[in-house]
């Protein structure tokens, strides 16, 4: 399966459990209705496959290629799936 497969299950997951909120990533938890999965490696630095969290766009990119922690708590833990593209 693919990674887009894969991403859109762990948005769908965490919809499931947590509603359209946005863990946010360097702000508080926010209501979003545009959750994406974010590779907690980016993918610049090899972060293809893996485990992913779920992020609003906005946060998403405000994160970047920055792979060090959320300097906001986030509400869980996202679900991890396997890495399917190695």
């Amino acid at each position: 399966m693919s990674d887009r497969y894969w991403r859109k299950k762990a948005v769908a997951a965490w919809v499931e459990e947590n509603g359209e909120i946005c863990p946010g990533w360097g702000r508080v938890p926010h209501p979003s209705g545009d959750l994406t999965a974010d590779h907690i490696v980016p993918r610049s630095q090899g972060g293809e496959g893996g485990a992913v969290q779920v992020l609003c766009r906005s946060c998403n990119s405000r994160r970047g290629t920055r792979k060090h922690a959320n300097p906001v708590a986030p509400l869980a833990k996202g679900p991890e799936f396997p890495n399917v593209l190695s």
